[in-house]
């Protein structure tokens, strides 16, 4: 099993054409993994079992340099050569870099099934293994949320969450109510905001595997919604306790 998820991770790159993504004139940042707060689903709760197996760990931020930019300008395929946790870090740079969806799919079947099969298995992983897993969704958590510093937000996970946004340009709780990956459902709610219609453009990733044909804000449907780089574009002037949701289909 940890052989095929292995195998399955580093081959999802040569599904999808890296090299033709343009890379960004400045990279995104994630959000410090510090202003997310992460909510149990059901009886799950996923930084208890982390704290549990490495209750003085702490995450440390991703991103990119302009030597990581500099490289990806002239090579932005992941070398497949690499091993599974070095590799899941340059998938992230290229998010920031590139701002697009692919790299945030392999960010996510890694915070919700690599990583935490290796925390919950004690019979199989040692504890060695395990405190390296609850490091490394330590340090994913901080992918859920990248943004550009300025009006642009993009939701890479769907982790029940609050989330804490600071920009340049505004500041927000984002809160992320979801059933995925189990469930089709997920939903986002915007809070904190200093100033009714503040303007800033919200990314929200499709994932690849379950497309929703339906969009809503505040129940309303979305009759012409954008698609880019595989994130839902919804970009207007937002208010304090507006939703957004949407139904993944073929899960």
């Amino acid at each position: 099993m940890k052989k095929f998820i292995l195998i399955l991770l580093l081959l999802l790159p040569f599904c999808y054409s890296a090299s033709a993504q343009k890379v960004l004139k400045r990279p995104l940042e994630f959000v410090v993994a510090d202003s997310i707060f992460v909510l149990p689903k059901g009886d799950h709760n996923i930084i208890m079992d982390i704290m549990a197996v490495a209750p003085f760990a702490s995450p440390h931020p991703i991103v990119a340099t302009k030597a990581d930019v500099k490289e990806a300008k002239q090579h932005m395929d992941v070398d497949p050569q690499l091993p599974l946790r070095e590799a899941i870090y340059e998938h992230a740079k290229r998010l920031l870099m590139t701002g697009a969806a692919h790299y945030a799919e392999i960010l996510s079947n890694s915070y919700f099934r690599t990583f935490p099969h290796t925390l919950a298995d004690a019979t199989i992983y040692s504890l060695a293994d395990r405190e390296g897993a609850a490091q490394h969704i330590l340090n994913l958590t901080g992918t859920i949320i990248a943004t550009d510093n300025k009006r642009n937000v993009y939701v890479n996970l769907f982790e029940n969450c609050v989330c804490r946004i600071h920009t340049q340009k505004f500041r927000m709780l984002l809160d992320i109510v979801s059933q995925y990956p189990e469930g089709p459902m997920v939903k986002l709610r915007i809070d904190g905001l200093e100033e009714s219609n503040t303007p800033f453009a919200l990314h929200i990733r499709i994932p690849e595997q379950g497309a929703a044909n339906k969009y809503f804000v505040n129940g309303h449907e979305i009759i012409r919604p954008v698609i880019e780089n595989g994130y839902l574009v919804i970009d207007r002037k937002w208010h304090n306790g507006e939703e957004v949701y949407f139904i993944l289909q073929e899960l």
